[in-house]
């Protein structure tokens, strides 16, 4: 009976106001809807993700050192079970005729990680070739040909053949920054185009990692992955320290064998002018005997007009010794300059810190 009243009540007050009832229950619903949109989002996003990230081939990890890196360290990493490894070129650099700052990388058709969307246009062919992110489609053109002035290159002068997007940038608000401050975009360029010695950076990826990329499991095996690689490379440190310093040191002999060399070509010098030296003075006091044997005989004036000749002779010759020694002195001084820098590098080399 009691539930009865309390149900008729009920009914009586929505019919009273039932504007007001309405209103509650789509705010209900609106706030059901609302979290379940939030609920489905994350998931949602996370599965896009994954999809673009499998289908760009997006490496798991990049791995990058202050000494650059080589084949030996790619050899070393893929050691690890399900390890590929892909090394490249990066720098940036400040494009100062655009006034844009630009992440230089290297472009391989060989390569299967951070795979490039093309957005137009068409992929590099040439070594004097490039893509640019598409996002910088108002600042360069397709055919436009721009200069990257960086000795790391062979060819300086490349044209922009398309726009591309890359995985390695899903911000597209931002593109990070550099030592040459806040990036504005990135440019590749054809791998062969770059003419370092050492790599810059290695991409990674592992073939037994999880699928999901946002999950725990994904994130606690890729943990153990690179404390495999921190291990690898604590090791490697010391014998890429050693590489590089017997290198510094082999290129710091070949340099003190060619000043020594200049040095004993000096010496040789020094002793010829020394004797030519010697040889003008024996000269100069046979002219000064001669000159006052025939002042006696026939006075000054005829000596003057008689040896005019052979002190004018004299006297080019004693300039050119002059010349000829303030040569050997300035040679010197660009020598011992020569030697101090040896010596400074030498030392450098023997002092380098072991690189990360």
């Amino acid at each position: 009976m009691k539930n009865n009243v309390y149900i008729r009540s009920t009914f009586r007050d929505i019919k009273q106001s039932f504007g007001r009832f309405i209103a509650v229950v789509l705010i209900i619903f609106m706030g059901v809807l609302l979290f379940v949109g939030i609920k489905s989002v994350g998931p949602d996003l996370e599965k896009l993700g994954n999809q673009y990230f499998q289908k760009q081939q997006l490496s798991n990890v990049q791995i990058r050192g202050t000494a650059g890196l080589t084949t030996k360290d790619k050899e070393l990493i893929e050691q690890i079970d399900g390890a590929h490894a892909e090394l490249g070129y990066n720098f940036a650099y400040s494009d100062e005729e655009n006034d844009r700052n630009l992440q230089v990388y290297s472009f391989d058709k060989e390569q299967k990680q951070n795979q490039l969307t093309l957005e137009k246009g068409s992929m590099p062919t040439a070594d004097d070739e490039a893509v640019i992110d598409s996002q910088m489609q108002d600042d360069y053109e397709i055919g436009q040909t721009i200069t990257i002035a960086d000795d790391q290159l062979e060819n300086q002068e490349v044209k922009i053949t398309g726009y591309v997007e890359s995985p390695l940038y899903i911000n597209k608000t931002e593109r990070g920054a550099a030592e040459v401050g806040d990036i504005d975009g990135f440019i590749y360029l054809s791998a062969s185009n770059f003419t370092a010695d050492a790599y810059s950076m290695m991409n990674l990826t592992f073939s037994n990692l999880p699928y999901d990329f946002f999950s725990d499991a994904y994130a606690a095996q890729l943990n153990a992955k690179l404390e495999d690689i921190d291990s690898i490379f604590d090791k490697r440190k010391e014998y890429r320290k050693q590489e590089l310093t017997d290198d510094a040191l082999s290129e710091i002999a070949d340099e003190q064998e060619e000043l020594d060399e200049n040095h004993r070509e000096l010496a040789d010098g020094q002793e010829e002018l020394d004797e030519a030296k010697d040889e003008l003075q024996e000269k100069k006091d046979q002219f000064s005997e001669q000159k006052e044997q025939v002042i006696a005989a026939y006075g000054a004036a005829a000596a003057d007009e008689q040896l005019a000749e052979s002190q004018e002779q004299l006297a080019e010759a004693e300039v050119g010794i002059k010349g000829q020694q303030g040569t050997l002195d300035e040679n010197q001084q660009k020598l011992a300059e020569g030697q101090e820098d040896i010596d400074k590098a030498r030392q450098e080399a023997e002092d380098m810190e072991e690189p990360n």
